[in-house]
């Protein structure tokens, strides 16, 4: 199902990661590596002693935190090479690294924490399920980044494991080294010639300010609350989104979005979900859990109301 492919997707991508890390930073990556294993595994006891749901979005918000924890380590590793090609120790440069790469992590950091709280903010269950595990995460990666991959450099350092300069990948010229090592006398006079950058930044950001203008930003029921079923089809029909779509606003069920699946035995499946807004008025009492005069449902009312609802989608959507 969808739960095991984005955990397959994870784990591959946590190998691709490993591997780079190893590859082209050596005992750094090694260290970072380990320290990733604690976030890891700090996050996940976090997640539990929190009672997050683990819904698919809280799983891909998740897995987006170990990327941040990944460019985090870049961040500072990078600085640390610097260091060490200007002659620095291999203490004083791992101690220049990470003072001076801090800055820009926190920078990062901050805008997606502030990210994730409007997301909490405008968003229902789903979309505040990615933006929790996303903002949990951030937070114990920042202090992994800082904390736990420093003191592991510098223990392996001091117990004499890490002292071979070799060891850091430096000099090999595999990702645009070559240009780092003549930034001092061909630097990029970005603050020197701002106007050309801003027009840049400009000229990138006003098709979007067109777009928006014309229509805005039209937010589907993860913001706006609603229903999500899924439907498996009757053989024989159109399995396209937009024939679902199509079936279901004849039946009077507007605004709805449909993403289309295969499913067990050659069955087609059809997930849908549907705003809550005043032209499903029909639907939205049935879903709720109080009647129009806002005494509440019993619990067989409430049921009934349900199997009605669920009816209604499967019937206008063309469902077995």
């Amino acid at each position: 199902g969808a739960k095991d492919q984005i955990i397959f997707a994870g784990l591959i991508s946590f190998v691709v990661t490993a591997a780079f890390l190893l590859v082209y930073y050596v005992f750094p990556g090694l260290t970072a590596l380990i320290a990733l294993l604690a976030y890891i595994s700090f996050a996940y006891a976090t997640f539990k002693l929190l009672g997050v749901t683990f819904s698919l979005a809280a799983i891909a918000g998740f897995i987006l935190s170990i990327g941040m924890a990944v460019d985090a380590n870049i961040l500072i590793f990078e600085r640390l090479k610097e260091e060490l090609r200007n002659k620095r120790t291999l203490l004083t440069a791992i101690d220049l690294g990470f003072r001076r790469a801090f800055p820009s992590i926190l920078d990062s950091n901050a805008c997606t924490i502030i990210t994730t709280i409007v997301l909490m903010n405008i968003g229902t269950g789903s979309v505040r399920g990615f933006a929790t595990t996303l903002m949990i995460g951030v937070l114990i990666s920042l202090f992994t980044a800082i904390t736990v991959t420093r003191s592991l450099l510098l223990f392996f350092v001091h117990s004499g494991i890490g002292r071979e300069v070799s060891w850091y990948g430096l000099n090999r010229g595999w990702f645009g080294e070559r240009l780092e090592a003549s930034a001092e006398e061909r630097p990029l006079a970005i603050v020197q010639k701002m106007g050309r950058y801003f027009l840049i930044s400009g000229l990138m950001i006003f098709p979007g300010l067109i777009f928006m203008a014309m229509g805005g930003i039209r937010p589907n029921v993860e913001f706006l609350g609603g229903i999500e079923s899924g439907v498996v089809l009757k053989e024989g029909v159109d399995a396209t989104s937009a024939a679902v779509n199509r079936r279901l606003e004849a039946a009077g069920i507007e605004g709805s979005n449909s993403r289309i699946a295969a499913g067990p035995n050659g069955k087609t499946i059809a997930y849908i979900t549907i705003p809550i807004e005043e032209k499903n008025q029909e639907l939205a009492q049935l879903v709720s859990s109080v009647k129009a005069d806002g005494t509440p449902k019993t619990p067989e009312e409430a049921n009934n109301d349900l199997f009605t609802a669920r009816r209604k989608i499967v019937e206008a959507a063309g469902g077995d």
